[in-house]
């Protein structure tokens, strides 16, 4: 059975729509309540359930040729469909196309998920 999820790059550096830019914030608003969105530099994916947005993440350059795996977030009805996993993915295979030397990340030692989804590549 296909996945009802689908993952699309929807922008590159410098070309960030004030549409994009608006479903960024909304969604990283509803994933992290808490905080800001700092930037909207770099590449960004969103994984779509049907038309809906439902998850996000960013790459960004990193001197030395290498990317940083930014932030990411999926709505909470959404997670445990390995849509984190598949934004990862993207993200890394699309630093390959780059001909980057390879990529970076950070997450806190108290996110499982992201610990998980990292590891399990």
């Amino acid at each position: 059975m296909p996945s009802p999820y689908r993952v699309h790059l929807i922008a590159k550096p410098g070309n960030m729509t004030p549409e994009c830019r608006d479903v960024l914030t909304r969604l990283h608003k509803l994933t992290f309540p808490k905080d800001d969105l700092d930037s909207l530099e770099g590449y960004w994916w969103l994984a779509y359930h049907g038309e809906t947005p439902v998850a996000f993440a960013c790459l960004r350059i990193v001197p030395g040729n290498f990317g940083y795996l930014a932030r990411a977030g999926v709505l909470k009805q959404h997670r445990r469909h390995g849509l984190h996993r598949r934004l990862i993915s993207a993200r890394i295979a699309h630093a390959r196309r780059l001909g980057w030397k390879g990529v970076i990340t950070y997450t806190s030692h108290d996110n499982a998920t992201s610990i998980n989804a990292l590891t399990a590549r």
